[in-house]
């Protein structure tokens, strides 16, 4: 009896195993296609980086080419823009009045419109 009590539990195990066998399987199969995902999001991600990147480089080159020193948007700081030019540029198109408040209202628009689309970039 004790034989056959072995050999029930022995093919009891048996099975257990194949199924735990089975289950490590799947799970390596799933392991596997999110290892090839990662991969080619990675590339992607290095793609589109290597893209902005060039993006950026073709842009600072054009603006340098495009603009002229009289007219040309300085920068303080990084990322700030100098409201001297905006000022220069509003006192030769409306009264004085008006000058020193419409340049202030254009470089504030003009730099809300920078930090908003240096989030979007950030977000990429």
């Amino acid at each position: 009896m004790s034989n056959i009590h072995q050999r029930r539990k022995f093919d009891e195990l048996n099975k257990v195993l194949k199924t735990i066998t089975n289950d490590l399987e799947g799970i390596e199969d799933k392991l596997d296609g999110s290892e090839a995902l990662n991969q080619v999001l990675t590339v992607k991600q290095r793609e589109a980086n290597d893209q902005l990147n060039e993006s950026r480089t073709a842009l600072i080159k054009g603006w340098k080419e495009f603009s002229d020193k009289m007219y040309a948007i300085g920068i303080k700081r990084m990322g700030e823009l100098d409201l001297e030019p905006f000022k220069v540029a509003c006192y030769k198109k409306y009264q004085a009045a008006v000058a020193e408040t419409k340049a202030s209202q254009l470089c504030s628009s003009w730099q809300n419109k920078l930090t908003d689309h240096s989030t979007m970039l950030e977000q990429l």
